[in-house]
């Protein structure tokens, strides 16, 4: 699952209103996109696209579990869920596990005998970083954090180096 952001207006087309959400608040604001992709075999497929105006973990939650159901009525078999580290899709996963803790291997929504693992998408997590690297308002923009060897001492980063 990944979100879009989209300009949030409504549009008359074809006789139609374009532009509503899942929230009757008013125009999406993002579409949140669901996606499958095999383990085995290069192939990946979008099974769901969701507009929305507001979005929560509880708004989002039944939802993951309806496209799962949806994915697994076709045959397929979902061993995986992978989304960015953003707080709301922290909580998503938390509610996926029977203590509401943050855990990497819960019971499969529809068949509790398999696990379901979740993973965070390292791609947007270094995105995550890098951007915030790149946004901080010192010249040479550095970006402390804890040294590997030792998390008491904090090394430096610095984006000047690698521009040089």
């Amino acid at each position: 699952m990944d979100d879009i952001y989209v300009k949030s207006t409504f549009t008359y087309k074809g006789g139609k209103i374009i532009g509503s959400s899942l929230n009757p608040t008013g125009p999406a604001k993002t579409v949140f996109a669901f996606m499958i992709s095999s383990l085995s075999k290069r192939w990946s497929s979008i099974v769901r696209l969701l507009p929305c105006s507001r979005s929560s973990a509880e708004l989002l939650f039944p939802i993951i579990k309806d496209v799962i159901r949806d994915v697994e009525a076709c045959g397929l078999s979902v061993h995986v869920l992978s989304i960015d580290n953003y707080p709301m899709n922290v909580n998503i996963f938390k509610l996926f596990s029977p203590s509401r803790l943050l855990e990497h291997i819960v019971p499969h929504p529809m068949d509790s005998n398999w696990p379901l693992f979740l993973f965070f998408d390292f791609v947007h997590i270094i995105k995550s970083i890098r951007n915030h690297w790149l946004n901080q308002i010192d010249y040479n923009k550095r970006f402390t954090y804890p040294d590997f060897e030792n998390i008491q001492v904090a090394s430096t980063a610095v984006f000047e180096e690698i521009r040089k």
